[in-house]
C-alpha cells in the first residue's frame, strides 16, 4: 500500500514534478497524523471532563491570559462559576470585564493573593466571588454552588498555576463523579452518631 501524498495531484497541477521535487513533495500519511496530533495536543483547551447533575466541568487550563479566558468564555452557552489563578504581574482584566460581566455567575479565585480578581471583577453580575487555596477546593466549592444546566470553568487567566493545574482539576473532578451523594434525612431524622 502507497503510504504517501502527491502533492501535485492534490493541488490539480498538470505538470509533474521531477523525481527530486517528488520525493521532497511526499509526506507519509502517518507522519502527517502524527504531526497534527502533537500540534493538537498540545495546544487543545476548553475539554469537557464530566457532567455531573446536569453541570458540564469544563477544562481549560492551558488559557493563561486573560484574553485567552475571554475567548473561552465566548464559547460558553451556559451560566458558568469561572474558577482562576490568582493574577500574575501581566494580568489585565479590564479587556474581558464585559465578557466576565455578561457570562460568569460565580468566580473562585485560586490563590492567596485574590484582590485583584475581586476588584475587576466585583462590580460585574456575579453573585459570589470566593477564594479557594487549592483546586479540589474550587472544584468542592463550584460543585456546591452551581446549579443543573450551568458550566464550571477552568480557565486560569494567568500563568500562576502549576504546569500540572489541568491534570489536578481533572482529578478532583473524576474524584466528585465517583463520590456518592450524601444521603438526605428528613425532619426528625437524626444522624447515627
Amino acid at each position: 500500500m502507497d503510504n504517501s501524498f502527491d502533492l501535485s495531484s492534490a493541488l490539480g497541477m498538470k505538470t509533474p514534478f521531477s523525481e527530486n521535487e517528488k520525493d521532497f513533495f511526499e509526506i507519509r500519511k502517518d507522519i502527517l497524523r502524527e504531526s497534527l496530533w502533537d500540534i493538537y495536543d498540545k495546544t487543545s483547551n476548553f475539554e469537557t471532563i464530566a457532567s455531573i447533575k446536569s453541570v458540564e466541568y469544563v477544562n481549560d487550563s492551558l488559557s493563561l491570559t486573560a484574553e485567552s479566558t475571554g475567548s473561552s468564555l465566548l464559547r460558553c452557552y451556559k451560566p458558568v462559576t469561572l474558577i482562576v489563578a490568582e493574577p500574575d504581574k501581566f494580568s489585565n482584566y479590564s479587556d474581558i470585564s464585559e465578557i466576565v460581566e455578561e457570562k460568569v455567575k460565580s468566580i473562585i479565585c485560586l490563590g492567596k493573593n485574590v484582590n485583584d480578581v475581586f476588584s475587576a471583577f466585583g462590580n460585574g453580575n456575579a453573585r459570589l466571588l470566593i477564594n479557594a487555596e487549592t483546586i479540589t477546593e474550587a472544584v468542592k466549592i463550584a460543585s456546591v454552588i452551581s446549579k443543573a444546566g450551568e458550566m464550571v470553568l477552568f480557565s486560569p487567566a494567568s500563568d500562576n498555576v502549576g504546569k500540572d493545574a489541568g491534570k489536578a482539576f481533572n482529578k478532583a473532578v473524576r474524584k466528585l463523579k465517583a463520590s456518592p451523594p450524601a444521603p438526605l434525612r428528613g425532619r426528625g431524622e437524626q444522624s447515627a452518631t
